[in-house]
């Protein structure tokens, strides 16, 4: 649930702002409205912050440290400063590196010599200039009276040779390549010492990333902590001795912001948000729901604080999507089998892992249920395996129910293949989901009477359900079913027509008026919301893609013995890895969407919300620079 804000305005001298603002900081209930860029905080401490942040990013594989590390922030920049150092060597070693290995390149077609003794030749009169010369300019140099011309190799067209001049080059003569410093022993010699320095100081920079990442760490949160405190402290409003800041409290907090303000002697009004604020949006779910959260996290998705909480139906049927798109049992206990070694070596359970094994248990049960384990037809077929299957679901319905036929009695006549009853089963969840939402939509609207349009929409919903079980399954309904599509969808948008332009202060007319207007949208809208349930047949399509992909794998292990199993197991054990990789990623692209735009745009959810972050103090006050 989206818990009940309160707004809350507080009134306290000028003076007292510092000392009211840390007193605040440390009760952390009130979230602070802020205008963005509003408030700035002082240059040394911004400075610190960045410095230490640029170190944070150039240490390799930063983890925090086991215990609590105290922040000093004057230790964490010096070694800031250490940090960016090493990487400037770094950087400075692979640049020598990539000119070495330049020069190298451009001296090995001509082989080992000493680029000196080239310029020492020269210097005594003698001109030996190494040449690149295309297959019809060599013969042309060849002819040169003034020089002699030594081929050493040819490749791709163009040979590599000496050009020696006997008397001072003529003018048009053959340019020479630029000549390196150092021979090929001398750069492979340096190339060596060099590498040898980049590993040093790769070790320094692993090491810093034990010794003091956290110590950088600590700093930068002290840091954050104390820059927020200054912005917010220069931001504050003021009128000559008073100064004011608004912002919004949970109600369960009202209490403790008022014995704060009774104890601080501050001015203080609470109200209810008025229509045009945008309150902090703070969900509270049970433990079982919350698990859910580190997919919004991951989305960056977080609902208004006017907005449905989804998370109980995202969470159910993200569950079943994801069941749906892996598909196999095996991969299943793949997944479980990983949350397991996970929680094993981190001795915790998270909410990331619990969720990981609520979709190995869903996959593993839809996978059992339709006979799918790696895809491969005699696992099933000549093991126990055949028995946990319903034969209407079955993958290989076929192979393993030859004689087995699906009837549905809405469906007289129709016999359904295992392959159409998954489609109806994605559509049928893709109706329930969009049904939910406009009854979930009709009870948040209620007692106005715009509530009635989302029945309408639940109409048209349903009625376009069975338009689409015709129209892309080839099934026909009962006569009785198809003799109501039309006069549902009729019925629907004449609700939408007359109750979906009510609002609070406009006449009954005057919304009928408003409904008319929007015509032409709510048509389109219609046509959105029959593409929104046929895109739910996309479960099926993914679905038996990645079946398709783990009989192909299947089908490239070799039979036999000796390194046939070597070559087999390697083989299926990298295909269905990779098909596992995709598989989750389609349940971002495809699963997380179904939630995220079809099932939320039928709830009129914008996703716009604005997480609720109470001034709080993170860091111990006694750690801060201003009270060392």
């Amino acid at each position: 649930m989206i818990v009940p804000m309160k707004k809350v305005t507080v009134v306290l001298l000028e003076e007292t702002k510092k000392s009211s603002l840390k007193s605040l900081r440390k009760a952390g209930v009130l979230h602070i409205e802020r205008e963005f860029g509003a408030g700035s905080a002082p240059e040394h401490l911004t400075e610190n912050a960045e410095l230490i942040g640029k170190a944070i990013l150039n240490l390799p594989d930063l983890e925090p440290g086991s215990g609590k590390v105290k922040a000093d922030i004057d230790k964490a920049v010096s070694e800031a400063r250490s940090v960016l150092a090493l990487r400037g060597d770094e950087q400075a070693i692979l640049k020598t590196l990539s000119g070495y290995a330049a020069d190298e390149e451009i001296l090995e077609p001509w082989g080992n010599f000493e680029p000196a003794d080239l310029r020492i030749l020269s210097a005594k009169g003698i001109d030996i200039r190494l040449v690149e010369v295309e297959a019809g300019e060599r013969q042309n140099l060849a002819d040169d009276r003034f020089c002699d011309f030594i081929p050493l190799r040819t490749k791709k067209n163009i040979t590599y040779g000496v050009a020696v001049y006997r008397e001072n080059a003529p003018e048009g003569a053959v340019e020479g390549i630029d000549l390196p410093e150092n021979g090929i022993i001398e750069l492979k010699t340096l190339i060596n010492e060099k590498h040898e320095e980049l590993q040093k100081v790769r070790i320094s920079l692993e090491e810093k990333s034990r010794t003091t990442g956290p110590l950088l760490l600590a700093a930068a949160d002290l840091l954050d902590q104390e820059i927020e405190f200054e912005e917010i402290r220069d931001s504050l409003a003021g009128e000559d001795k008073l100064a004011w800041f608004t912002g919004y409290v949970p109600e369960d907090d009202v209490e403790s912001i008022k014995t704060l303000a009774s104890e601080e002697s501050w001015g203080l009004m609470i109200s209810d948000p008025a229509p045009d604020d945008i309150p902090p949006s703070l969900v509270k779910n049970p433990p079982a729901i919350r698990i859910i959260n580190p997919v919004f996290r991951l989305m960056g998705i977080f609902p208004g604080y006017r907005e449905a909480d989804i998370s109980l139906w995202f969470l159910t049927f993200l569950s079943i999507f994801v069941a749906m798109i892996l598909g196999d049992a095996a991969y299943g206990i793949i997944i479980l089998a990983l949350v397991t070694v996970a929680r094993i070596k981190t001795g915790k359970s998270s909410d990331v892992l619990k969720l990981m094994t609520v979709f190995g248990v869903t996959t593993f049960i839809w996978g059992a249920l339709s006979g799918t384990w790696f895809s491969s037809l005699p696992l099933v077929r000549d093991t126990p395996l055949r028995n946990l299957v319903i034969p209407a679901l079955a993958t290989y319905q076929q192979e393993l129910f030859p004689d087995y036929i699906t009837t549905m009695g809405v469906f007289p006549g129709d016999s359904l293949n295992s392959a159409d009853m998954v489609k109806w089963v994605s559509l049928l969840f893709g109706v329930v989901m969009l049904s939910i939402a406009r009854i979930q939509s009709f009870i948040m609207k209620m007692p106005s009477l715009k509530a009635l349009a989302q029945l309408g929409w639940l109409c048209i919903v349903l009625a376009l359900y069975w338009l689409i079980m015709q129209l892309v399954l080839q099934l026909t309904p009962i006569p009785f079913i198809m003799d109501l599509i039309l006069p549902v969808i009729i019925a629907g948008f004449a609700l939408i027509l007359v109750f979906g332009g009510q609002e609070k202060g406009r006449s009954f007319i005057s919304g009928i008026v408003q409904g008319l207007k929007d015509l032409l949208p709510t048509a389109l809208s219609s046509i959105g919301a029959f593409g929104d349930i046929i895109s739910f047949i996309r479960l099926f399509a993914v679905g038996l893609a990645g079946v398709a992909l783990s009989q192909s794998f299947n089908s490239m292990a070799p039979k036999g013995g000796g390194f046939a199993i070597v070559a087999a197991i390697l083989i299926l054990t990298l295909g269905h890895a990779l098909n596992l990789v995709l598989s989750a990623l389609s349940v971002l692209v495809h699963g997380v969407r179904l939630n995220v735009l079809e099932f939320s745009g039928h709830l009129d959810m914008e996703w716009a919300g604005i997480g609720f972050e109470p001034f709080r103090l993170r860091v111990p006050e006694s750690e801060s620079p201003e009270t060392k």
